[in-house]
């Protein structure tokens, strides 16, 4: 047993404390290569920065690629940034310090990637290169955007907020006054413009429901089981359903499960189902499917997809376009917040929201898909807690 202080050596002979590690070049690029680090070199004779096979693909370029002239180099840097990364190396060159700088570079495919680039000067009065590592960091950014989203969607949740409880006060005035014209003997006349303030009130009531809505309630994120959570969706819509023969039909894994605030998945496919049942006619048929699934454009974000596809009408073309914008809606007593409140909820996910519609006879209908990523106990989660199952085709 080696004694206290003392390294090992991977061939297992304890080395002397003080002693440097056996890391010769070949382990040194196994260590790189575990944590997908690319290498690169500067040549400041020459103004040719050559890099190893892991820097090319980080770069983004061509298979046999082995480096790039200087000015050559800036081309592949998003045109933002090629001014601080000007600057960042000649600060290095001229103080004699470590260059670090975090820049994005462009694809030959047109996809933009974030790197952080550290190096070193050669030792010595006159310096001849600038030797660095390369590491992707678009998980980094991915988490500091979500994060700003969160703030900002917290912000406007609480002036949402506060602002409903301040239209409230009045409401309330107003209703009061719209029960005691309602007992009033009106004529013709007045009884249609009773009615007419009568709806307008309940328009603002339904907005300022939603508005509500928005704000977060304090409940925690926990793990919960998805088909639970979709049948409880399912049965508050079961009597609407019922009185109009509709077929709504939940599709779930029961040992599917999902890391987040149940009450925010539970609003956002009760918005959905309450659009279908709004679009499907009488005898018409719904399906509501959760089932563990990837992002479509990054297919290493895992997450859980919520589809309500349903055979009505379709959507007019009209309404496509402004579908989650506050205040749009397509039927004439809603409040137009409910897409629009479910469009929050899925941005402060990390998620997608996408639907197809058709309005052709006999093949109507929409589908609307929702992707959520689980809300894990930090935002660099990598690996995050999913319960993925088989899904028949």
């Amino acid at each position: 047993m080696p004694s206290p202080g003392a390294s090992t050596r991977l061939g297992g002979e304890a080395t002397p404390p003080g002693t440097s590690l056996p890391f010769d070049t070949e382990l040194r690029l196994l260590a790189l290569d575990s944590a997908q680090m690319g290498t690169w070199l500067w040549d400041l004779e020459s103004q040719t920065i050559q890099w190893d096979e892991q820097g090319r693909l980080l770069f983004g370029q061509p298979k046999g690629s082995t480096g790039a002239a200087f000015e050559d180099f800036f081309s592949l840097l998003h045109p933002d940034d090629r001014q601080a990364t000007r600057e960042a190396v000649s600060n290095a060159i001229e103080k004699h310090s470590d260059y670090d700088m975090i820049h994005r570079v462009i694809w030959t495919d047109g996809t933009v990637h974030w790197l952080r680039c550290k190096g070193k000067l050669e030792p010595g009065p006159q310096p001849k290169c600038i030797l660095g590592l390369t590491v992707e960091i678009n998980w980094l950014k991915r988490a500091e955007e979500l994060m700003r989203t969160n703030e900002k969607l917290a912000t406007e949740a609480a002036l949402a907020n506060a602002l409903a409880h301040e239209i409230n006060n009045p409401l309330e005035i107003i209703c009061n006054v719209l029960y005691l014209l309602h007992r009033s003997n009106l004529d013709v006349n007045q009884k249609a413009l009773h009615e007419a303030a009568t709806e307008a009130f309940q328009r603002i009531e339904r907005i300022t429901r939603h508005m509500l809505t928005l704000h977060s309630s304090g409940e925690q994120t926990c793990r919960f089981k998805l088909a639970g959570s979709l049948e409880n969706v399912v049965l508050e819509h079961s009597r609407a359903a019922r009185q109009r023969e509709v077929i709504v039909e939940s599709r779930c894994d029961k040992a599917l499960e999902f890391c987040g605030v149940e009450s925010e998945v539970h609003q956002v496919v009760s918005a959905l189902l309450s659009n279908a049942l709004e679009s499907v006619n009488d005898g018409g048929r719904i399906i509501v499917h959760g089932f563990a699934s990837h992002d479509w454009s990054k297919h290493h974000r895992r997450g859980i997809r919520l589809v309500v596809a349903d055979d009505g009408q379709g959507m007019p073309e009209d309404i496509r376009a402004t579908l989650f914008h506050p205040f749009a809606s397509g039927k004439k007593k809603a409040s137009g917040l409910g897409l629009w409140s479910c469009n929050t909820i899925v941005n402060r996910y990390g998620g997608s929201i996408r639907f197809r519609t058709s309005l052709s006879p006999g093949r109507s209908g929409t589908a609307v898909s929702v992707f959520l990523r689980p809300l894990p106990d930090s935002l660099d989660s990598s690996n995050p807690k999913v319960t993925t199952f088989p899904i028949s085709s």
